[in-house]
């Protein structure tokens, strides 16, 4: 046992030791950064939230789902969890587990200041992985909780098409039809956007 115990002490210095050096020689190289951000955690050392972050993206992009959860987690709880929530429900795409999704979202949805932009991502996340599902009144649940909240206009127009094309989907054109004549054209230069809403009406 205490040579275990030595060997994960020793191990844990060396961590240590590798992100002191890359952190002298300003490594910025993604893989860099995600290294080091593996390495503070292993070796029980600080890391910046801005790193942790970049490294749970960076995670996302080569669809190691379970690293950008674990710099994802790291970075809630050093104080970054809206950004934190966006990975996270990211991750949880990635591995189609809506259970993940829906802690994602759930874990930041309340707090008041959680900004349009997150809070219109977070909700088209959540709605795919309840569709899905084949949970469409849930679906829909999560875009009108969105719609009663969100101001910013790209996040409205977001949220609508959204909706609009989960409506689509379903084989509900009226209704379809309806969300798209409420939202109007205005800010449909968003790609996102204009796609939804081409899907919804085709």
């Amino acid at each position: 046992v205490l040579r275990a115990e030595l060997g994960a002490l020793e191990e844990r210095g060396l961590k240590r030791d590798l992100a002191d050096r890359f952190e002298q020689r300003r490594a910025t190289a993604p893989e860099d950064l995600s290294r080091l951000a593996a390495w503070r955690l292993d070796s029980g050392g600080e890391v910046e939230c801005a790193v942790l972050l970049t490294a749970g993206r960076l995670s996302l992009m080569g669809r190691d789902s379970a690293s950008a959860v674990r710099f994802a987690q790291a970075a809630a709880e050093r104080g970054a969890p809206h950004d934190a929530s966006r990975i996270l429900v990211e991750a949880a795409a990635l591995r189609s587990d809506r259970a993940a999704a829906e802690a994602a979202v759930e874990s930041v949805w309340d707090d008041p200041t959680l900004v349009d932009s997150h809070r219109a991502h977070l909700s088209r996340r959540l709605a795919l992985a309840r569709f899905a599902a084949g949970d469409l009144a849930g679906a829909l649940a999560i875009t009108e909780q969105a719609a009663g909240v969100v101001t910013e206009p790209h996040a409205v127009a977001a949220v609508q098409a959204q909706r609009a094309q989960l409506l689509g989907t379903a084989g509900r054109p009226y209704e379809t039809l309806r969300v798209l004549d409420e939202s109007g054209d205005d800010l449909d230069h968003d790609p996102r956007v204009r796609v939804q809403r081409c899907n919804a009406r085709s």
